[in-house]
């Protein structure tokens, strides 16, 4: 109903959780969802690099100790194996109209054929579109995308 609403009013449902006008999408979201790089910059911030996840530590007393010391206030760190990085990318990228490469599905299901069913139950529900050589989830995908992802993990 309300993807209805904000597309009768001209608002473009770019992302699960956001609308905008045509030309007006959040360049900050959109670049957590096509997994681009940003830095942690401040205690507790978190940051991603590669596929290092990262985040600095809390304590501002720590973090400037270790800051004025010369070392990196790192707190926390991962890094995502590529098993990890692919469901990532799937993930982030359903959540947005422009979908993600076909291919990647592909590449995810291949040699696991239960997978490989749940694509296809998905498609035949009309849960996840075709478009050219991109696959994306339609208005429905969306509302049932939390169940969806976590069989992509």
């Amino acid at each position: 109903a309300l993807a209805a609403r904000a597309a009768a009013h001209g608002f473009e449902h770019y992302e699960i959780s956001n609308h905008a006008r045509p030309g007006r999408r959040s360049r900050h979201n959109l670049n957590y969802w096509r997994r681009g790089e940003y830095l942690a910059a401040g205690p507790g911030a978190a940051g991603f690099l590669g596929d290092l996840r990262y985040t600095n530590v809390k304590p501002l007393a720590r973090y400037c100790a270790l800051a004025e010391g010369g070392r990196l206030p790192v707190g926390e760190h991962e890094i995502l194996t590529q098993r990890q990085a692919l469901g990532e990318r799937l993930i982030l990228g359903l959540r947005t109209a422009d979908g993600v490469p076909a291919a990647w599905l592909d590449e995810r299901a291949a040699g696991e054929a239960a997978l490989a069913r749940r694509l296809d139950d998905w498609r035949a529900r009309g849960l996840l579109l075709a478009a050219g050589d991109r696959a994306r989830l339609s208005e429905e995908g969306f509302l049932l995308s939390d169940a969806l992802f976590v069989e992509l993990l």
